[in-house]
Parts: C-alpha cells; structure tokens; sequence
C-alpha cells in the first residue's frame, strides 16, 4: 500500500510539472505580438504571483491536480486578456456584433474566475490544514474571502490609473467607466465563488479524499 501511495504521488507530480510548463508556455505566447505592453505586464502579474506562490509552497503544501488544472484555466484566460487587452479580445468582439451586445463581456468571465479558482485552494488550504471546520462559519468566511480578493482587484484597478494615468477601459474592458462596472465585477466574482463551493463541492471532496494520505503522513512528521 505504502509503494502504491508513493507512486501516486509521483505521477500527480509529474503532471503539476506539465500543468506548470503549460502555464510558462502560454505566458510566452501571450507576450508574442501583444497589443500594449504595458497593459501586458499589468495583466500578466497575477499569473506570475499565482505561479511564484504555488511554486514557493509547493513542498509545504501541495493541493491537488483538480485545483491546479482550475489555475491552469484561470491563468490561460488572463494571458488571453493581457495579449489583446480585455476590450479586443477577437472571440468576445465577434459576440458582441453577432448578438448586438453593448460590451465586450470577457471582462466578465475573467471576474467570475476570479472568484472561482481561489475558492478551491482557499477550501483545501483550510480544510485540509485543519484551520477550520466544515461549518457554516466556514461557508461565510469562504465568500467574504473571495469578496476581499475581488475588492484588492478593484483597488489594484484604481491604482494602475492613479500611478500610469491611463484609463482603466483602456487595460481592463472597453466599458470600465460604465456606472455598476466595479458592482458587477464583485457580484461576478462572488457567484464563481460560490459555484466552485456549492455546484463543484462534491467532485472537489472527491479529489480532497484521494490526498488525504499525504495529509496525514505530513501531520504525523510534523507531530
């Protein structure tokens, strides 16, 4: 049983290696001919906080394949955004004419995620951790959580703006100026959260329930 465990924990392994070249490789590409540069490597900083933090606990604390293929996405959607700028991205452009849209929508997607992908490494980190219990505590603390991650994004908007004095429509979407804009971007990001705590919470216990031998191992060398 203990070899079978190990060899398990190789492979997850080897595909975190995979899923992390992947990430590099499509941070490369969305550098290739990017619209503005610098609306690039303003976009393109979370992916690289995202991969430096993981990277930097990864022997501490290594959450599951599930959870990294969900930053995997996460990250793919944000170098899209930074390659083009939210407001010219090709596909969501082309939605917007063929449904006569008033927006470039793919700002939205990117807010839904944003509450999404970090619901599933904050949910493993505290529960897996032992930090909290599965109560309803837990519940509410998960999405004032993801409200806070939400409102640090608005924040960073604001900044960009104060410090480059260029508009954030310019950056982020065409319509960023629009009244409920930062409303909305909230409210996107708190209905990802909970999609990834209530719509996926069971097949992510499924994945939570397959590492539980390393918790364990890790507590007893810890104790």
């Amino acid at each position: 049983m203990k070899d079978t465990f190990r060899y398990n924990k190789e492979t997850e392994h080897i595909k975190h290696i995979i899923l992390i070249t992947y990430a590099c490789l499509v941070i490369l590409w969305s550098s290739i001919g990017a619209v503005d540069f610098f609306a690039w490597i303003m976009l393109t900083m979370t992916p690289v906080i995202w991969i430096t933090i993981l990277f930097l606990t990864y022997k501490s604390f290594r959450f599951t394949t599930y959870a990294y293929q969900w930053v995997l996405l996460h990250i793919i959607i944000l170098q899209i955004g930074a390659k083009y700028r939210y407001m010219g991205n090709p596909l969501f452009n082309a939605l917007k004419e063929m449904f006569d849209l008033n927006k470039n929508y793919f700002d939205r997607v990117g807010h839904f995620l944003q509450g999404f992908v970090p619901m599933f490494l904050l949910k493993e980190l505290m529960l897996r951790r032992g930090y909290m219990k599965r109560t309803k505590f837990f519940y509410v603390t998960a999405i004032m959580f993801i409200l806070g991650i939400s409102a640090s994004w608005e924040i960073s908007e604001f900044l960009t703006t104060m410090i480059s004095g260029r508009e954030p429509a310019y950056i982020f979407s065409l319509e960023s100026g629009e009244r409920f804009d930062t409303y909305w971007d909230m409210i996107l990001a708190l209905i990802g959260g909970a999609t990834a705590l209530f719509v996926f919470g069971k097949q992510h216990d499924k994945h939570m329930e397959e590492i539980k031998g390393e918790d364990q191992i890790k507590l007893n060398e810890q104790e």
